[in-house]
């Protein structure tokens, strides 16, 4: 079990392969807030590094605006 309140400090990363589910957990998981974009650049590269932000834009769409840090 995590801690609650999370300390501030606590961040993921977004870097999901491409997979919203995977996503979604981590924000319900840990906060919207929380979730860093993220990415294996420099080895994700245009089609993965495009997936991997439009993933992330998915999530901030899906999420309150508050919620999710917009790119």
């Amino acid at each position: 079990m995590l801690p609650r309140p999370l300390p501030p400090s606590v961040r993921v990363d977004s870097h999901t392969q491409g997979n919203d589910a995977a996503l979604r957990c981590a924000a319900d998981a840990y906060g919207a807030d929380r979730v860093d974009l993220g990415t294996d650049y420099p080895f994700a590269r245009g089609p993965a590094l495009a997936a991997a932000v439009a993933a992330y834009r998915r999530l901030a769409d899906a999420r309150p605006a508050a919620a999710v840090p917009t790119l």
